[in-house]
């Protein structure tokens, strides 16, 4: 339906932005200056058993707890 299509497009966005707040921090960016990023965010993302960071995308998160919710 129609509401459906719209709160997932809500949601979706709010993922967006979460996700653009969790990349300028872990930058250092902040409203006047933007870091050079000198390693991808992919990377960051990937597990620390990897030598990476381990940082969860939002997107999937709220993936997983959708599915738990089922």
């Amino acid at each position: 339906s129609h509401l459906m299509l719209w709160k997932l497009h809500a949601c979706l966005d709010q993922c967006h932005e979460v996700g653009q707040k969790c990349r300028a921090f872990v930058w250092g960016d902040n409203e006047n200056q933007r870091q050079v990023h000198t390693v991808a965010w992919e990377n960051i993302c990937k597990p620390k058993a990897w030598g990476r960071l381990g940082l969860k995308v939002a997107r999937n998160v709220k993936s997983a707890l959708m599915m738990k919710m089922r």
